[in-house]
């Protein structure tokens, strides 16, 4: 069984979610306060954390192993399988575990999107005052 291609999928989904949750909405609305996914760990300094947290600041499209922070590289998914050690057990729950992380990034995005939305809806009011000023000031 080819894992490495299943962890490249799954990866490639998470980049996918991660790009959509961090693009610009209008109006402009905040990101989510980030949450931490460990994908797998092999004591306290061998593991892989989305999204990287480096001096203070969350990088969302970013993955951290000991020493690095990296993009969704082939570096990370043969980091993964080889703290995994190819145990088919550990490798699934990787996987689960980018699987919750891509989940996240969809429900938040979907969040981002509701709130621009409503943001608009509360401004119809305004954004209609401003036209009948504009057609006023056209009448003159």
């Amino acid at each position: 069984m080819d894992y490495e291609k299943i962890l490249s999928a799954a990866l490639d989904d998470l980049e996918a979610a991660a790009k959509k949750l961090t693009a610009a909405t209008t109006p402009q609305t905040p990101l989510p306060r980030p949450r931490e996914f460990i994908f797998i760990s092999r004591g306290k300094e061998k593991k892989v954390v989305w999204p990287a947290f480096d001096g203070g600041k969350y990088w969302l499209n970013h993955i951290t192993h000991p020493g690095a922070i990296l993009g969704y590289s082939t570096h990370a998914r043969a980091y993964i399988l080889s703290l995994a050690q190819y145990q088919p057990r550990l490798i699934l729950r990787a996987l689960r575990r980018i699987q919750a992380a891509t989940a996240w990034c969809e429900a938040r995005a979907e969040g981002r999107r509701r709130q621009a939305e409503e943001i608009l809806r509360q401004q119809q009011k305004a954004v209609e005052a401003l036209e009948a000023e504009a057609a006023m000031l056209a009448l003159k």
